[in-house]
């Protein structure tokens, strides 16, 4: 079977990076508010982080949701929370630039696809903490382009968490093999390869039976 590996326009040509104000590291979860992209998993995990380690890292998160009652409880536990802010969702452009502003990409999700904003975090070279949900695993690789932890495990995520901001150099070389990965296999061009390779034996066989047909037809006697 061919799969389609997924590509994106480089952004990093384009889009800009905020002003910072903080030597902190800069953490950011971005995307619809509700359980299934597992803000309260992350809110956990910063509970469980050396109180030191979290003292030098600011958490953002920029996202709505219909969860209502999922929200309010999210808010109102990162409202404890000094080194959090919590903004309401931004159209795609100022979205980017809000990944190309941080250093790390957080998804804590308990179920996923392939999010668009692992891939966003790839293009920039930013450091991915993961959960191993869906597709994930097939596009990073635990230590190499990204930290993956187990889904649901708060414990796991923290300790990512605390790792990122203990090797601070570590960090920034998985980002830039991210990078070098997306450079490699998910640019806009490599998913017009792949979807033109895809499409070739469908045309190839459509081809054939075409050719055939017409063959056929002046193959019968007048």
């Amino acid at each position: 079977m061919h799969k389609l590996i997924y590509g994106i326009p480089d952004f990093a040509i384009t889009i800009k990076s905020k002003p910072r104000d903080t030597d902190r590291v800069l953490f950011l979860m971005i995307g619809t508010i509700e359980k299934r992209k597992g803000q309260d998993i992350l809110i956990e995990a910063i509970r469980r982080m050396n109180s030191t380690l979290a003292a030098k890292a600011f958490f953002q998160i920029v996202g709505s949701g219909t969860e209502t009652e999922f929200i309010a409880q999210f808010r109102e536990a990162a409202n404890s929370f000094s080194n959090m802010r919590v903004d309401e969702a931004v159209d795609y452009e100022e979205s980017l630039r809000w990944i190309a502003s941080v250093d790390v990409l957080v998804c804590a999700s308990r179920d996923e696809s392939m999010p668009l904003t692992i891939l966003e975090a790839m293009c920039f070279g930013k450091t991915i903490v993961s959960t191993a949900v869906g597709g994930i695993p097939e596009y990073l690789t635990d230590g190499v382009d990204g930290l993956v932890v187990s889904p649901d495990n708060p414990v796991a995520l923290a300790a990512a968490l605390e790792r990122v901001i203990r090797d601070r150099e570590g960090a920034a070389k998985l980002g830039t093999n991210a990078r070098a990965l997306f450079e490699m296999r998910h640019t806009i061009g490599d998913l017009g390869r792949d979807f033109a390779d895809l499409l070739e034996p469908l045309v190839s066989a459509r081809k054939q039976d075409s050719d055939s047909l017409i063959a056929s037809e002046n193959s019968i006697p007048a």
